[in-house]
């Protein structure tokens, strides 16, 4: 039986394959994309003036338009970079909705519009322009970094060597993908002789003290741990300062509630928020306010201080140089951590009702100070005011795969076979 061809559906299938119309479609797509991605960066100023007239709604419209349309935050932060961008420049704005150039053409741009470069942007940006409407994005990027670059030069030929590092100098924060935080620095040949400096005499410290702890191999940390630990403790370090010149800074809690309340909060809900939303557990709380001054507030019913009291949660200076004569080092028994370097520990925390008497306080490094607070050990206190730490028991990783057998008569194989 004879079927008649279907040429409208034959020529529909063709249309839709024939490879002049996919480009066509694509590039459509494309300039559909560009005039969302205008018509966004509109709204993110538009989110951004309210804010600065007074809204509150977020921190920053990227953490709006993040939580809004539930993108990375990455993401947010490079689109609201571009908006920012693109509400200073709007013949660039005006290409973007047209489709004559894509967001990445604009995120090349923004880089330089938050760079030194802003002014001679500015200036160029009908030749830069130029460049966005007649290249791709790559070749586009190329050729901006050769113009950035050009600045960068004419800037730096009446510059030494050392004006050019600290003219480079920055740091960078970002997140890996296990969760942890990443801190880059790209510091000059000085900063950086003094940062590795300190950081490499508090390593060789903490590995004096590993090998006098004689700790199991399944406790021990790996080189590259102990150097981030070292950072670490230079941060503590710089906190402490010295003791003698009692300019010590210091983490300070402005309890603005009753200690109460702030005691009962941490057992209901477990943890405590700071200012950037970091949530710290009631552990953490407990050994930073080792070393932090809780200063009580009293306010008005408008928020207004009325009353500041003083800092009575800190041993006090004369308390310190006390314990300084008590201690050379951290009381923990055979650790040899100086004085200076140690944190002051309450024997009988302090939320729990203890005193920041002298009896009733004991210098303690930061390696002990947290094995005590996170492992909720009880260190015994000794006749001369010492500690001993009772060693936390592990328990071995069970292996994943049965050992080889090397019994009598059999050998394990060569690791690198010979030529036969």
């Amino acid at each position: 039986m004879f079927v008649p061809l279907d040429t409208s559906t034959l020529l529909e299938e063709l249309t839709r394959t024939d490879p002049d119309s996919l480009v066509d479609r694509a590039r459509d797509l494309a300039a559909r994309r560009a005039a969302i991605d205008a018509e966004e960066a509109e709204l993110l100023a538009t989110v951004e003036g309210l804010r600065a007239g007074g809204s509150d709604w977020f921190r920053d419209p990227g953490a709006w338009v993040r939580v809004t349309t539930g993108i990375a935050g990455h993401s947010a932060r490079t689109r609201l970079k571009a908006a920012r961008a693109l509400a200073v420049l709007p013949t660039v704005l005006a290409a973007l909705r047209e489709g004559r150039i894509t967001f990445d053409h604009v995120r090349v741009i923004a880089d330089q519009a938050d760079s030194p470069n802003r002014d001679n942007l500015l200036e160029d940006i009908p030749e830069i322009l130029g460049w966005a409407q007649t290249r791709s994005a790559d070749d586009f990027r190329d050729a901006v970094a050769g113009w950035a670059r050009d600045l960068d030069e004419r800037r730096e030929a009446a510059m030494t060597d050392h004006q050019r590092q600290m003219r480079r100098r920055k740091v960078t924060r970002s997140r890996t993908k296990d969760g942890l935080r990443r801190t880059t620095l790209d510091l000059d040949d000085e900063t950086d002789a003094i940062v590795y400096g300190a950081v490499r005499d508090i390593v060789s410290d903490m590995l004096r003290a590993e090998k006098k702890a004689d700790l199991r191999p399944e406790t021990r940390r790996a080189t590259p741990q102990i150097w981030a630990d070292a950072f670490g403790e230079l941060a503590r370090r710089s906190r402490g300062a010295d003791v003698i010149t009692k300019h010590k800074a210091r983490p300070v809690i402005l309890a603005m509630t009753e200690m109460s309340v702030l005691r009962d909060q941490l057992k209901v809900k477990g943890f405590c928020e700071l200012a950037d939303g970091t949530k710290l557990t009631s552990r953490q709380i407990r050994r930073m306010a080792c070393e932090a001054d809780i200063i009580p507030m009293v306010l008005d019913t408008n928020g207004v201080c009325l009353d500041m009291g003083d800092a009575f949660r800190l041993a006090t200076h004369k308390q310190r140089l006390a314990l300084r004569a008590l201690h050379a080092t951290c009381a923990v028994e055979g650790c040899d951590i100086d004085f200076d370097w140690c944190e002051i520990h309450h024997l009988h925390p302090w939320e729990k009702g203890g005193l920041t008497d002298l009896d009733n306080l004991v210098p303690l490094c930061s390696y002990h100070h947290h094995l005590i607070h996170d492992c909720d050990t009880q260190p015994h206190i000794l006749p001369n005011r010492t500690l001993r730490v009772v060693p936390i028991p592990i328990t071995p990783a069970p292996q994943r795969r049965r050992p080889r057998d090397l019994t009598m008569g059999t050998s394990p194989p060569d690791l690198v076979p010979t030529r036969g």
